[in-house]
């Protein structure tokens, strides 16, 4: 089940986490993460719903980037922030990531980047994306196997983190598959080392932690998955396709 972050008794402390140095630094890498895996995308024409929008900031990267934007989150004083940032730029929309009042493929593409890691089951919420969406999918979350997790672990009490979820590659990765009927795309993640070398003054560490690489082992990750064809996972959808061979 989904908790939107205002649940979280901990999450004022990890706003102000991202406003450190280290958190501006980790917000900026998780942007250029975002825009590098998207950057084949058709833009002129498309829009895209981000799932989770928070106040904005991703959001308006993608306009940036040529998209009509649409925003929906969970959290009323969220969409306020994000109307201040964005304007009349954007559609927003109050509502749960696991409930989408959308029609199926109402968007080109639809962005899950924060509710991951506010959900031990992202399984309601991937699938909620791919009904709406009808060309790509981009989602990511906070890599349970990663030195940034091994580092929360052994220093829970100064983690900003630790109130939030983790979630591993492999069983992502089956469960897009499982809910897509297939795999196309792309996968990337960053930030390598612990929080503590989360700089941009740290120049060694900055060359780590800047690095954006086609592996699953930074501390965050990101998907993206190209929809060649609908995946159907309405069995009332299915029925009004024609059977495999007959296209």
């Amino acid at each position: 089940m989904f908790n939107s972050p205002d649940d979280h008794e901990d999450y004022r402390e990890f706003e102000r986490w991202v406003k450190t140095d280290a958190g501006e630094f980790a917000v900026e890498q998780k942007r250029a993460l975002v825009e590098q895996l998207i950057a084949g995308w058709t833009r002129r024409g498309h829009n895209i719903l981000e799932v989770g929008c928070g106040v904005g900031y991703l959001l308006e990267a993608f306009w940036e980037a040529g998209l009509d934007i649409s925003g929906l989150d969970a959290s009323q004083l969220h969409l306020d922030k994000a109307r201040e940032r964005l304007g009349n730029r954007v559609d927003l929309v109050l509502g749960e990531p696991e409930h989408l009042p959308f029609d199926d493929e109402e968007f080109d593409y639809v962005a899950v980047l924060n509710p991951l890691g506010f959900t031990a089951d992202p399984e309601p919420i991937l699938r909620e994306a791919f009904q709406v969406a009808r060309k790509g999918v981009v989602f990511g979350f906070f890599n349970k196997y990663s030195m940034h997790r091994l580092s929360c672990f052994y220093n829970r009490k100064n983690c900003s983190f630790h109130a939030l979820y983790w979630h591993s590659c492999v069983r992502m990765l089956s469960l897009v598959k499982q809910i897509s009927g297939g795999l196309r795309g792309s996968i990337r993640s960053t930030l390598f080392g612990p929080p503590g070398s989360w700089s941009s003054e740290k120049k060694l560490w900055r060359k780590v932690n800047g690095a954006i690489l086609p592996t699953p082992f930074g501390a965050y990750v990101a998907l993206r998955v190209d929809l060649t064809r609908r995946p159907g996972v309405r069995p009332l959808y299915l029925t009004t396709r024609a059977p495999v061979g007959a296209e």
